[in-house]
């Protein structure tokens, strides 16, 4: 591997762009043209020429056509240079979840093009802040060897510097096709053991198979994992959501004085707020007490419904289960395995109704008889369903009164 600013050949004159077509205008970015021969890191004893286009500088213009391009990175990309979208990174190695025992992390990542180009060089950088990826001087890429010319390429290296203990390790990777173009993925969070507390994200997850998409929140519940060094219990956790994509948007919720939840195993669970908007994108802070000192994480989600499961309708609702039992219909737009869950407002398990079970297309009915894992009749209030699609690729949920008893 070998580190570079980000480098990638491109025959402009010979693909019979002219420059400003080929590059995007755009604040972020510094482009150096370096005649061939003279290095990828070299500038070239015959740059004399330079353009302008909107705020990007292209410098050093050879008029025989014999030019490679070299993206100096300025800032985080997420767009195409040359052309639009069409790159796309999935299946990140690790998942913030595995919590890594080394300071030596494997790392990986799936990139895929659409059309007619192929992949012709990867690499990743890493910061202690996603925000870093963004700033004026980021850190540079490192390569990783690729086979050119394909589609779809999977790539992994392992990595013995850079990381440090906890969850404040970010990794970012970027691609260059046969264009020139470059896309960069989202930041994505790597974590390792660490003596000092920490916590990571369970719902809302990250999009595992598009990392320049949002993390989603299909859940009808908020799950944390804390890693402390103390005991702590749900009045020591606060979460606060702002609508848009910093704290400087609107708060439209904060834990009450107490607290609110539920925390099992170091889990802690909240039921999606009521005024969280489908389609809408949201901030979240989660901050929580460890023996005097204040740990925080913070994500950035949208509200999403599922696509493959519909018009889920539990009825009658309220229902009383000495009049029957609760019917719930839904619509499955392909055969799947489901799952059903029913929850407290508390947000803890209290039914597995259906169990990773084969379900056809089309309409489906499951029934309910307001009770529990052991066979208790459960309290009066409201209960939370949850349907999970083919593990977890889809997820819708619904409330229901329960009352009667």
């Amino acid at each position: 591997m070998k580190k570079i600013n980000f480098l990638i050949l491109l025959l402009v004159f010979v693909l019979g762009l002219s420059p400003s077509a080929a590059i995007a205008a755009t604040p972020e970015r510094t482009v150096i043209i370096t005649p061939a021969g003279a290095g990828l890191s070299g500038t070239g004893a015959a740059m004399n020429n330079a353009i302008s286009v909107g705020q990007t500088a292209i410098s050093g213009v050879m008029a025989d056509g014999t030019n490679r391009l070299r993206l100096g990175i300025m800032g985080a990309l997420t767009t195409d240079i040359a052309t639009p979208a069409g790159m796309r990174f999935s299946n990140p190695v690790p998942l913030a979840t595995d919590v890594q025992a080394s300071l030596t992390v494997t790392i990986g990542v799936t990139a895929t093009i659409t059309g007619a180009r192929t992949i012709q060089a990867m690499g990743f950088r890493i910061a202690n802040d996603p925000a870093v990826f963004t700033g004026p001087t980021p850190p540079p890429f490192t390569e990783v060897p690729i086979t050119q010319g394909l589609q779809t390429v999977t790539v992994t290296t392992t990595v013995s510097s850079g990381f440090m203990p906890g969850s404040d390790n970010w990794v970012q990777w970027a691609a260059i096709d046969s264009t020139g173009a470059l896309r960069a993925s989202d930041a994505y969070q790597v974590v390792l053991a660490s003596d000092i507390p920490f916590m990571t994200f369970i719902s809302p997850a990250k999009n595992t198979d598009n990392l320049n998409m949002p993390a989603a929140l299909v859940s009808p519940n908020i799950q944390v994992r804390l890693y402390p060094q103390n005991p702590i219990t749900v009045p020591d956790i606060t979460v606060r959501i702002y609508q848009g994509n910093s704290a400087g948007g609107i708060l439209v919720y904060e834990t009450p004085s107490g607290g609110e939840g539920s925390l099992q195993n170091n889990i802690y669970t909240l039921p999606v707020p009521p005024q969280l908007v489908m389609g809408m994108q949201y901030y979240m802070v989660v901050s929580y007490n460890d023996g005097g000192n204040t740990v925080s994480a913070s994500i950035l989600f949208t509200m999403q419904s599922s696509q493959n499961i519909s018009e889920l309708v539990p009825f009658p609702s309220p229902f009383d289960p000495a009049q029957g039992n609760l019917r719930i219909r839904y619509v499955l737009g392909r055969d799947s395995t489901v799952t059903i869950n029913i929850y407290n407002r508390a947000g803890r398990l209290v039914r597995v109704l259906v169990d990773s079970q084969r379900r056809p297309a089309g309409r489906n009915e499951e029934q309910w008889d307001g009770r529990n894992f052991s066979g208790a009749g459960l309290a009066n209030g409201i209960y939370i369903i949850e349907v999970i699609v083919d593990g977890g690729r889809d997820r819708r949920f619904t409330s229901v009164g329960l009352l009667g008893r």
